[in-house]
């Protein structure tokens, strides 16, 4: 059965992490990990990730990050009555899921998505028979084009696209490997 934990550093109020766990000890030593403190399970009830959502929205006003909460003596006061056995478990607000940080997609530049998009079109011509070694000079120049900065990748552009399109044409055709419905 899975169990609700409260984990936090030995010696420090908090945070505190609230977790859901078959093994809470062993969750705990993985923690420990990447943890700079020693880690304590300081109370622990036997519940599943329904009951773990409902003490995050208990104590969403403290959430920091992860499952992570700062200590507050609300968060005290039922870690201790969990501990103690006496926590009433009708006392937990409606299950809610911890919000999620926006994903940073700042670095995604039209030269860093071409830089990308060349590296992956130069994988794709080694599956289909393409040698990097290759002493062809258009495969040469090409292959060193996902070494390339993206800004000057950018500039390379207009050289880039027909060598890899003459790479592309140089290949035999692989059989298609589409199927579906009207194919």
């Amino acid at each position: 059965m899975s169990r609700v934990y409260f984990i936090k550093p030995i010696g420090m109020a908090g945070p505190v992490k609230i977790g859901c766990s078959y093994s809470p000890t062993a969750r705990r030593d993985t923690l420990r990990y990447w943890s700079p403190f020693p880690l304590e399970i300081v109370a622990e009830i036997e519940g599943s990730q329904r009951l773990e959502r409902q003490f995050h929205a208990m104590f969403a006003h403290t959430y920091m990050s992860h499952e992570w909460f700062k200590w507050s003596p609300e968060l005290q006061t039922v870690i201790d009555a969990i501990a103690g056995g006496t926590f009433d478990l009708a006392t937990l607000p409606d299950p809610e899921s911890l919000p999620r940080k926006a994903k940073d997609t700042s670095y995604m530049t039209p030269g860093w998505k071409y830089q990308r998009s060349v590296a992956a079109r130069l994988r794709h011509l080694e599956r289909r028979g393409a040698d990097r070694d290759d002493t062809s000079p258009i495969y040469m120049r090409a292959c060193r084009a996902d070494s390339y900065p993206e800004h000057e990748l950018a500039s390379l552009r207009a050289e880039l696209e027909p060598l890899l399109e003459a790479i592309t044409a140089s290949l035999p055709t692989l059989p298609s490997t589409r199927t579906g419905v009207g194919v």
